[in-house]
């Protein structure tokens, strides 16, 4: 694996490699880890879509080459979200990636957001601080694991309208105004 220093760009990486408490890879178009942040060690495991095994980034546990291969290939120099879902509904993996220089070659940068299931908003404390009524928790634990509405909808069995005014009145009860800020309050509970 690749230390600080070793020809890297600097100004690309100093930032992406130095910072913060987040999942993130440098790996080859062969699928190899060149360097890997302890939390991506310590977190890309078999439970989730997205493993790092024997040196290789690896999708699945049945060690997929041909899926992460096909992902590599289709990085490009400019940041890309990809969202993996393993077996497991509940297990997912955003990965936001792009190419750049290191060495003569290319490598790609890719930071990763990992589930945290099982997160259930009516016990991790939640819905008694917020008031949330249990088909207002289905919405939300829902929308944690990115499932669209028409996607909860179908799940639910209710009309995407009734999900559209669960999202409205979950704005309200949080004080949100955006489906990223409704998920960070409910990740920050399931952290704690």
């Amino acid at each position: 694996m690749l230390e600080w220093g070793e020809g890297i760009f600097p100004q690309i990486a100093h930032g992406f490699l130095g910072s913060g408490l987040r999942a993130r890879l440098v790996v080859n178009d062969e699928r190899q880890v060149l360097w890997a942040s302890e939390v991506a060690l310590a977190l890309l495991e078999p439970q989730f879509p997205v493993v790092i095994a024997d040196g290789a980034l690896c999708f699945e546990r049945a060690n997929d080459p041909v899926a992460c291969q096909e992902w590599l290939h289709s990085v490009g120099r400019k940041p890309s979200r990809f969202l993996v879902s393993g077996a497991q509904e509940d297990w997912w993996v955003v990965m936001n990636a792009w190419r750049g220089r290191l060495h003569a070659d290319t490598a790609i940068y890719a930071e990763f957001i990992l589930s945290h299931p099982p997160y259930r908003s009516s016990t991790s404390g939640m819905s008694k601080q917020f008031g949330l009524t249990p088909a207002e928790c289905d919405v939300i634990d829902a929308l944690v694991r990115l499932e669209t509405p028409t996607k909860i909808a179908d799940r639910l069995g209710v009309s995407i309208n009734t999900v559209r005014t669960h999202i409205r009145r979950l704005y309200g009860k949080l004080g949100v105004n955006t489906q990223v800020q409704l998920i960070r309050i409910a990740t920050a509970f399931s952290a704690g």
